[in-house]
């Protein structure tokens, strides 16, 4: 009885640590992925300047120009009523929020936060969605129970500011050929996310699926996305 009792057990952990990576395990992984993946660009909100300066982590002072007439995603967000601009002393203007704005970034969780800022700048930064990657299906695993890749099915979903940015959206025909162009270079940069072209999906093209791989290591801990 003792025999059969060790001879189950073992075969009980033998099967247990081959366990292989499975639909459920793969898809939480690969969603918690995806979720950092969105498009969204960073406002300022408060007071900000031509001659803003920060400094870097070896404290070297570093300028840059905030001056909302350049810089596209003020641009956006204003067009889009998400804030309002206005003069605050010489080669400074006021940033603030509208209702619109503040209902957007708390429907979409998001919280403000602080960057140390100089020479007169004073503001904290909110991140605008644009368009998320969303899981549709797991389409194909395989591999072995030590390593496995999983083949998956993905599309964007858009937020209520990337449905103004389509082709008739009341924020895109606002905007002119190089706010288009300027816009489009910082959606297609892969650093910010998944690359998405300007104007961005139409109704009819949300449903479209793209295929993408994930690989998969086994630790002592189980399944992790590489």
């Amino acid at each position: 009885m003792k025999s059969f009792v060790l001879l189950f057990t073992l075969l009980m952990l033998a099967g247990c640590s081959r366990q292989m990576l499975d639909d459920n395990t793969a898809s939480s992984s690969i969603e918690r992925k995806l979720n950092g993946k969105m498009q969204e660009f960073g406002v300022q909100i408060g007071r900000v300047g031509s001659h803003c300066s920060s400094s870097d982590v070896g404290g070297n002072s570093i300028e840059f120009d905030m001056n909302p007439d350049k810089d596209i995603e003020k641009v956006v967000a204003q067009k889009a009523g998400y804030i309002t601009i206005a003069p605050d002393g010489k080669d400074y203007w006021k940033v603030a929020l509208t209702s619109q704005g503040q209902a957007f970034i708390d429907s979409e969780h998001k919280q403000l936060y602080s960057r140390e800022a100089q020479k007169g700048c004073d503001f904290m930064t909110a991140q605008l969605p644009v368009a998320r990657p969303v899981l549709v299906k797991i389409k194909q695993i395989t591999g072995d129970d030590r390593s496995a890749e999983a083949t998956y099915l993905w599309k964007w979903t858009l937020t209520d500011l990337g449905a103004k940015l389509r082709d008739s959206g009341s924020v895109y025909t606002g905007l002119n050929a190089q706010q288009r162009k300027d816009l489009s270079e910082h959606l297609s940069d892969a650093m910010f996310g998944f690359p998405i072209s300007l104007p961005l999906p139409s109704e009819q093209d949300m449903n479209k699926e793209y295929e993408a791989k994930a690989q998969f290591k086994k630790s002592d801990d189980g399944w992790r996305l590489q």
